[in-house]
């Protein structure tokens, strides 16, 4: 039998209908506030979006800070041109340099404030994905050419207070810096070697061991067009012990050629043997990498090598494989605050050292007596993911030990 529905039964229905929409769009109203509020889900979102990609770009602009410091300032680069390269290859936006010699750098869309001493300071902006975009008053960048001109008046210059590195005129005590003094140099008792002054101040600063190819640089060769952009001299060269004066050459430069390489006269560290990076041994599975390798064996990467392994022990945590920290005594430590323009060799450039000394006269039984020199020093270059390469004059050889064993540390410069 077909049951009726009664007027009453569809009242309620009805009833219990409407109340259950109303029910629902009160629901969806309250969802959607607390989504698009001022303080809400979305806009919380966007909030830590920002905040993220705002420490991210400071984050980039305080290394782009230390590479400055660590490299270019090394290499006489000043500050503005530093920041035009970075402007060209899309780095960053724009820039501006205060008179104060602070900087405000434009990136992702944030303007990052960053002071005379190059520390990030502060930061404005909502940020942007697109690289062409970000303004900064007193700058103006365009994309397509990559760039960019500074309105400060002291722009043109050095940046501000963002100076190059000046070198005083020194004694003969003091020939290198606080760390590395001509009297700490061995005895050399060899004539007719060829020295550099690399500091412009008519004292030697290091020995001229090979051409920028690495191959050998000879007392012939005086006066020929391999020296065209260098005077050079008769020189009787001495260290701070009083030794007998030696008779050689001592070569001044024009200009910054860079066509030979120096080897310092002095150990750094007034001849302490140290680590290469004790922590490090096991941890560098990335020494062999083509692209990511933080070292290279090849003539023309010592300096390069030298730049990165600081910036990888200084910066150990933020960096895949994460080296580890410093320990007391490591070479890469000590460097933190080497002299303007030095490094250590890599392990090729050792090799031409070595090969181009013993066409001087260098043999495993003079090459402390007669060329100041101590038995081993670590090179620039890693070997494996738990060695790194050294030179052994005692042996004539250049070879692999573990980065926790201990050798001695001479720098070279490009002159």
């Amino acid at each position: 039998m077909k049951r009726r529905t009664s007027k009453e039964e569809k009242g309620v229905t009805l009833v219990a209908l409407i109340i259950t929409i109303i029910v629902m769009l009160i629901i969806a109203g309250i969802a959607i506030t607390a989504a698009t509020g001022g303080n809400g889900i979305l806009s919380r979102a966007k909030n830590s979006s920002s905040t993220y990609n705002k420490s991210k770009a400071e984050e980039a602009v305080a290394l782009m800070m230390r590479e400055y410091q660590f490299d270019n300032v090394e290499s006489g680069k000043d500050y503005k041109t530093y920041l035009d390269e970075k402007v060209a290859d899309k780095s960053i936006t724009s820039y501006k340099i205060n008179d104060d010699g602070s900087s405000e750098i434009v990136k992702d869309g944030f303007t990052i404030g960053v002071d005379k001493e190059l520390n990030v300071a502060s930061s404005t902006g909502s940020g942007s994905g697109s690289s062409g975009s970000g303004s900064s008053s007193g700058s103006s960048s365009s994309g397509s050419s990559g760039s960019s001109t500074s309105e400060s008046s002291n722009a043109s210059g050095t940046g501000g207070s963002v100076e190059k590195p000046t070198v005083p005129k020194l004694t003969e005590d003091e020939v290198y810096g606080s760390t590395l003094k001509r009297k700490n140099a061995l005895p050399i008792t060899k004539e007719n070697l060829i020295y550099a002054d690399y500091n412009n101040d008519g004292y030697a600063d290091g020995i001229i061991v090979a051409d920028a190819s690495g191959n050998a640089v000879t007392t012939d060769k005086i006066g020929t067009g391999d020296f065209a952009d260098y005077s050079v001299k008769e020189f009787d060269y001495f260290n701070a012990s009083n030794q007998a004066k030696v008779k050689g050459y001592l070569v001044t430069r024009a200009k910054a050629s860079n066509k030979f390489y120096v080897l310092a006269l002095a150990d750094y560290d007034s001849s302490t043997s140290h680590t290469w990076y004790k922590n490090a041994s096991g941890k560098m599975t990335d020494y062999n990498s083509s692209s990511n390798s933080p070292t290279s064996i090849e003539i023309g990467t010592g300096e390069n090598n030298t730049r990165l392994m600081i910036q990888r022990m200084a910066y150990h945590d933020q960096l895949v494989p994460d080296y580890g920290s410093a320990t007391d005594g490591d070479m890469w430590q000590i460097l933190q605050t080497r002299p303007t323009g030095w490094f250590v060799p890599s392990k090729n450039e050792w090799n031409a050292f070595l090969t181009n000394l013993k066409a001087q006269g260098l043999t495993t039984s003079n090459y402390n007596r007669e060329f100041g020199l101590n038995s081993c020093y670590w090179s620039s270059s890693q070997s494996s993911s738990t060695t790194a390469w050294y030179v052994n004059f005692n042996g004539g050889c250049v070879s692999n030990v573990s980065v926790y064993d201990t050798n001695s540390v001479r720098l070279c410069a490009t002159f």
